[in-house]
């Protein structure tokens, strides 16, 4: 029988080997081999610049105490995020009382605060 629906002719012929997929898996030149090799050299510099980790210096940095639990800060933290941690863990005492150096520098105002 001859059968009215036939299956498309693409479908007839096997895969071609000189598709683009293969000839760079052939060369090896792969977007993730690439990546490793980036990764690898950046390992390598970062190794050379500064031996890796930034944790010591992260301890180091932080300056600020909240003198109520003794939790530190970095010094990079801004006065909002101090102001949120003195509401939410001391409700009961001030701001001034947990972090009394940078009460003193916020209640300048805005335009000391700026420097």
């Amino acid at each position: 029988g001859n059968h009215p629906i036939e299956p498309p002719a693409f479908h007839r012929h096997a895969p071609t080997t000189s598709s683009p997929r293969h000839a760079r898996a052939v060369m090896g030149r792969t977007n993730a081999n690439r990546a490793q090799a980036k990764r690898e050299k950046n390992q390598a510099k970062a190794a050379k610049a500064g031996k890796g980790s930034q944790l010591k210096d992260n301890e180091k940095a932080k300056s600020i105490i909240c003198q109520m639990c003794r939790n530190t800060f970095m010094c990079t933290m801004s006065v909002a995020a101090l102001k949120e941690h003195a509401t939410n863990k001391h409700p009961k005492g001030t701001f001034a009382q947990c972090f009394p150096e940078q009460a003193k520098a916020d209640s300048g105002g805005a335009a000391g605060a700026k420097k």
